[in-house]
């Protein structure tokens, strides 16, 4: 468990290039090792806690002070993952999920500032791919920060691989998709980004129109993993999320349908089109 009381630590830096996350990424252990971000973290037991935990697990961590975190976007492109601190109060942590999450940059963990749900939810609408409670244990971080660069790793050939070509869309209801690039247009021509969890979403609900698919599929879908009861909750958080998103672009909130009791249908046509 962490607490906010502040003590030196001996990883206050700035943000690293991505040519020195790289030339850790590549030594000799590269197999093993990875590279964790800690965004927004200023030194003291929150980020001595994080730093133990996840060197304990043989990553290698890159801890930043409060300032620009979000200067040097190619070093944190480079990273596996970020961990970011949902009571810094330099910068708000919301907006930086959510700009990461619009430029598909690495998964996003916020170690929230309570063991409140609502300040979970919250973190999770707003972009994070999980939210990490006040009462975690080292242990819990370590498994969910490498759980996520797992899925994201399983991911990226799934979304490199749906559709036939970078050029292949799929249109539904006078909407058009573009699955490689997440692109998003409306019926009245309004167009969006996705950000990488939306994009996930809704490339498996695309590829399974007008059936019923439980929480617990979607997940095996696009993670290929089985969930836990937690898990479910935040799963239904990112769909909702994904719905307003279609509803605030052109008023298409209405194709994800909640069938009580079974779970969601994408109730439109799909039709994939290579123009």
């Amino acid at each position: 468990m962490y607490s906010s009381d502040r003590r030196p630590s001996s990883y206050d830096r700035g943000l690293p290039t991505a040519v020195q996350v790289a030339s850790v990424q590549n030594g000799s252990m590269a197999h093993a090792r990875k590279c964790v971000i800690l965004l927004e973290m200023e030194a003291g037991v929150r980020r001595d806690f994080a730093v133990t935990a996840l060197q304990s697990g043989g990553a290698t961590v890159i801890a930043t002070v409060t300032g620009r975190p979000l200067d040097n976007l190619d070093a944190v492109f480079a990273s596996h993952a970020v961990v970011l601190d949902g009571a810094a109060s330099t910068y708000d942590s919301l907006d930086i999920c959510r700009r990461l999450a619009e430029l598909k940059g690495p998964p996003v963990i916020l170690m929230t500032g309570s063991d409140n749900e609502a300040e979970r939810i919250m973190g999770l609408e707003h972009g994070a791919d999980d939210c990490v409670p006040a009462s975690a244990s080292a242990r819990e971080l370590l498994a969910r920060v490498f759980a996520l660069v797992r899925r994201n790793a399983f991911r990226a050939p799934l979304e490199a691989t749906t559709g036939a070509d970078s050029a292949s869309r799929v249109t539904f209801a006078g909407w058009s998709f573009c699955p490689a690039s997440g692109e998003l247009r409306g019926p009245t021509g309004r167009t969006g980004f996705l950000s990488r969890t939306d994009h996930a979403v809704l490339a498996a609900f695309v590829e399974h129109p007008r059936q019923i698919l439980s929480v617990d599929q979607l997940a095996e879908i696009i993670d290929g993993e089985p969930l836990t009861e937690v898990a479910r909750v935040d799963w239904r958080v990112r769909i909702s999320r994904l719905r307003r998103r279609l509803d605030r672009l052109d008023g298409g909130g209405g194709l994800i349908q909640t069938v009580h009791g079974k779970g969601y249908v994408f109730a439109a046509d799909c039709m994939r089109d290579a123009n």
